[in-house]
């Protein structure tokens, strides 16, 4: 179908205002209401057009569609074994199909000779035909792949993924989800993670930001290779630590609960035979346990809500408060660690340790924030209000009371609904987890489980596809309809078949 035909009457033309068409103000409802006028008979197509202010055409147009479902409602019901469509089953279109059922379908080899056994009656599709269309195929994504565009990608997100005893490095764009790096190899360490960095930055990519992990070989790497990157230690690691700790010591806690309700219930039945000092000295220690266990735990639990909630959460406080925060909670942990020290040290070490690294994120965001203040001519403490303030739900009736004082107390200059606006924007933009890389990963362990051995060849494919995809579903409306290539550049590309050289099936 051509673009005109495709197009209702009711758009505007190119460069027309949309509030000029009136067409576009009409509601379902009143649209179907003057379908229903049109399709009487009672009054004419021109007197409808210009009561509602619309064209004749759209007039027209809203009564056929309506004749139309009143035909589709009145129609005879297809039988199953109506035929719907013809499908001209070639060669090449059976080797698009074992792309499809390999990629989209996560099917594998021999599932894919199954299908076209069950479905086609087709015999000649052997494991080593479908091994070959896979292979010709990811010869020409590999291709393909070194033809990209990396110089857009200004952060990234970089992990490993293991496929039996071999890692498997990804790098994947922060804002678009665009992989750069997929390689299996046989170690992650330094040299190997700073090959493919040194590789990529002489294709391109010049990262202002990574985010790892705490991998010795990654950080390594990024330090030696990466000298004036940033790089942002992920803080989920630190969290899902910090809640396993308090977890743990929850647990403990209540299981010294039930040990003195024990004894209790015990000391109850041997006073009643006129015993009752027997257990009293166990009951005492019980009880002392008890009480530093429950504390222990109330404490460090508070100690990881900090963690999440003020230090490590975006919408927060300065870098140099988050700071004094994290050493206030590595020390009061450090004082505790000889009651419970083989989980607290651990976790402890690793705050200390890494620190820096957690906090580059806040650094960050302060750069940001000053930026915006001085875009809006605003204080420092009013844009810094505001960012905390994002931690409370606006649904909540305190929200809207503190946004009131902080609107009351702004100067009549600053526009604060567009103020909050920008630093929410930026707030958005400020990456402290590696979630993407990890998403993508577990995205990949679907393709993994179906092959014992990979190779370069078959990730170079896994890469190709899952960069020009369109993504089925997401949030952020950026990314709705469009494949994380199209994100990244910014302007669209054909569907990863035909970029193959296929020709896809169309309707007549």
């Amino acid at each position: 179908m051509s673009e005109s035909a495709s197009q209702s009457p009711c758009c505007p033309t190119v460069g027309q205002a949309p509030s000029s068409c009136a067409a576009l103000a009409l509601d379902p409802a009143e649209r179907r209401e003057l379908a229903v006028r049109a399709v009487s008979g009672k009054e004419s197509v021109t007197e409808l057009a210009a009561e509602h202010d619309v064209s004749r055409k759209f007039v027209a147009a809203c009564r056929d569609k309506a004749i139309d479902a009143v035909d589709q409602a009145f129609a005879p019901q297809t039988e199953a074994s109506d035929v719907l469509f013809y499908l001209p089953v070639s060669k090449r279109w059976l080797t698009q199909a074992v792309l499809v059922l390999v990629l989209v379908g996560h099917c594998s080899y021999r599932a894919v000779v199954e299908i076209f056994r069950c479905l086609l009656d087709n015999h000649t599709v052997s494991i080593g035909t479908v091994h070959n269309i896979v292979r010709a195929a990811a010869e020409r994504a590999e291709r393909l792949n070194g033809q990209e565009e990396l110089t857009n990608i200004v952060a990234g997100a970089e992990d490993e993924i293991f496929q039996g005893s071999k890692p498997v490095l990804a790098g994947v764009c922060v804002e678009s989800s665009y992989c750069y790096l997929l390689s299996e190899e046989q170690h992650r360490d330094e040299d190997t993670w700073g090959v493919h960095m040194l590789d990529l930055e002489e294709r391109g990519l010049s990262l202002s930001l990574v985010v790892t992990d705490a991998g010795k070989g990654l950080c390594a790497a990024c330090a030696s290779t990466r000298p004036d990157t940033r790089r942002q230690s992920d803080v989920f690691h630190a969290e899902a630590d910090m809640t396993k700790l308090a977890t743990y010591l929850d647990n403990r806690a209540a299981g010294c609960i039930a040990a003195r309700e024990t004894l209790e219930r015990r000391m109850a039945r041997t006073k009643k035979r006129g015993d009752g000092r027997a257990l009293s000295r166990r009951l005492g220690i019980a009880r002392e346990a008890e009480n530093r266990a429950v504390e222990l735990a109330d404490d460090v639990r508070t100690l990881a809500d900090w963690l999440a909630n003020d230090i490590l959460r975006v919408a927060g406080p300065c870098l140099q408060d988050r700071r004094e925060l994290l050493d206030f909670v590595v020390a009061e942990l450090e004082s505790r660690e000889e009651l419970c020290p083989h989980r607290i040290a651990p976790v402890r070490r690793k705050l200390q340790n890494q620190a820096d690294d957690l906090l580059v994120f806040a650094e960050l965001l302060d750069e940001r924030l000053e930026a915006v203040a001085l875009r809006f001519g605003a204080s420092e403490y009013l844009v810094r209000q505001l960012c905390e303030l994002q931690k409370l739900d606006q649904s909540e009736v305190l929200y809207w009371q503190r946004r009131a004082e902080l609107q009351r107390r702004s100067p009549g200059h600053v526009n604060v609904y567009d103020l909050e606006e920008a630093i929410r924007e930026e707030i958005a933009a400020t990456p402290r987890a590696s979630s993407l890389v990890e998403n993508f990963n577990s995205r990949l362990r679907r393709y993994f489980f179906l092959r014992r051995h990979l190779g370069q060849g078959y990730l170079a494919l896994l890469r190709f596809y899952l960069n020009h995809c369109q993504f089925v579903r997401s949030r952020r409306t950026e990314r709705q309809g469009k494949s994380a290539a199209e994100v990244l550049l910014g302007r669209p590309h054909p569907h990863w078949l035909e970029m193959l050289g296929f020709g896809r099936f169309r309707h007549a």
